[in-house]
């Protein structure tokens, strides 16, 4: 009964401490809401407009309801997505993060401290990480064969679930 009741607790800190961050803290906030709830974290850098091997990737795995079961249960899902003009939109667990004018370098310094953290040499590049940031998985581009269930299989295996 205890553990319930702590786990209750710890879930609402998070949100509460999620939904106050700033825009520039999006991954700090992420870390800390992963951390509470004792779950991995997956960024996906993509280009979904433009990008055909993102498209895939969207369709066949992170849209798959057997992808969606699994990571709201066990990810804070961030995705990183480039758009043809420039302009970069993250949603983090399907919540699109807000950037207010005087808040865009801050949080362009954070995208830029995140791709750096994370290097891909293309998209659509994966990566799971713990709650301290040590990376337990990557995937560039989208195999032909890649389907969720085979995904799911193998990133049950790196994260240990």
């Amino acid at each position: 009964m205890k553990k319930a009741i702590l786990t209750a607790v710890f879930a609402a800190l998070s949100a509460a401490l999620f939904a106050a961050g700033t825009p520039a803290d999006f991954f700090a906030d992420a870390k800390a809401k992963a951390k509470a709830e004792n779950k991995k974290i997956m960024v996906v850098f993509s280009g979904l407009e433009w990008c055909p091997p993102c498209q895939l990737f969207n369709a066949k795995i992170i849209k798959a309801n057997y992808f969606k079961s699994f990571a709201s249960k066990n990810l804070v899902f961030i995705e990183v997505d480039r758009k043809r003009n420039g302009k970069v939109e993250v949603e983090v667990d399907k919540r699109k993060v807000q950037v207010k004018p005087d808040e865009e370098k801050d949080f362009k310094s954070a995208l830029m401290k995140l791709e750096l953290e994370y290097p891909h040499r293309g998209v659509p590049f994966a990566v799971v990480v713990n709650d301290e940031g040590k990376v337990l998985m990557e995937q560039l581009g989208c195999p032909k064969d890649l389907n969720a269930v085979d995904f799911v299989k193998n990133l049950k295996l790196k994260i240990g679930k």
